[in-house]
């Protein structure tokens, strides 16, 4: 009896045990797919800003695509009374909406913002109040360089609380892994663009697949769906523009001369590379330069 008893004893413990771990693992589960909303790929360039335009271009290609721009940022109530901190403001479109699991139906002007439940606990806002925002500008040059310019540095403005937003309803948006809901605020894409001096500009695109079973595949087989993920590589390569690099290509004034100009500071290795072995198959004299005209030894021919 006192075999039996222990024998039962212990299998009880290991069942509730793989129950529990069941249940955190299906819990985790779900909490990802919230998170994700039916967004199957995505496209990050940080601190790169692409055509938001190309997201209408890869929509004609069998796939259902959001451009929005993903930057970090402070929030604060109206009294200054309760403040956030690494603050996730999106500016996004109604396409984004689309990616949820339940659509909120948000129609943003340039007045309004919408949260998520755990922003809104911080500052302790209600529909209605005023929210304000502070966004720091993008910048080509770290803030920390010396010729970095320190004023103006960010933008600030303030804005009605429409809605505050649900799991379901992508409240919680994130491509991060943490147990730790975010803090998300979100604004109209033309709005943030024009504060910020980024017309037409996205740093953020969100992918599905057509079909809407790319995410399923992938979870069923702890892996990826090759084929759907090598038809988007191919529709990117097709659609990507120079633009999309930050980059322009202009011919010098009568001159047999093309020059590679750039939005950033210095050229990276791999625009270098590119151009260069372009040069090579043109007949046209080939000059690498940045905006500025400031050229380095190691980016000019």
């Amino acid at each position: 009896m006192g075999t039996l008893l222990g024998t039962t004893i212990g299998s009880a413990i290991l069942i509730g045990a793989l129950a529990v771990g069941d249940s955190v693992r299906g819990s985790l589960r779900e909490m990802a797919l919230a998170r994700l909303g039916k967004t199957d790929f995505a496209l990050v360039s940080n601190d790169r800003f692409f055509r938001a335009k190309l997201s209408e271009d890869l929509s004609a290609t069998n796939f259902q695509t959001a451009a929005a721009l993903q930057l970090l940022g402070t929030s604060a109530n109206e009294d200054g009374s309760a403040l956030a901190n690494q603050v996730q403001i999106l500016g996004v479109t109604d396409d984004f909406w689309k990616l949820a699991q339940r659509d909120p139906n948000q129609l943003f002007t340039d007045e309004t913002i919408v949260v998520n439940e755990s922003l809104a606990a911080q500052l302790n806002a209600k529909v209605g109040e005023t929210v304000l925002l502070r966004v720091p500008k993008p910048s080509l040059l770290s803030r920390d360089a010396p010729i970095s310019p320190q004023q103006d540095s960010s933008v600030a403005f303030r804005l009605t609380l429409a809605a505050i937003l649900a799991d379901e309803e992508l409240g919680n948006f994130s491509l991060r892994a943490s147990q730790i809901p975010p803090q998300n605020a979100f604004v109209s894409l033309e709005f943030l663009q024009n504060k910020l001096g980024l017309e037409g500009k996205a740093n953020l695109l969100l992918v599905r697949s057509a079909d809407g079973h790319v995410r399923e595949v992938a979870l069923a087989t702890r892996g990826r769906s090759r084929p759907r993920s090598d038809e988007l590589q191919k529709s990117l390569r097709e659609k990507f523009q120079l633009a999309d690099a930050e980059l322009e290509l202009r011919q010098v004034t009568n001159q047999n001369i093309l020059e590679l100009r750039s939005a950033h500071v210095f050229l990276d290795p791999p625009i270098v590379q590119a151009a260069v072995a372009a040069s090579r198959q043109s007949a046209a004299d080939f000059t690498l330069a940045n905006q500025n005209q400031l050229r380095s030894g190691e980016a000019q021919l």
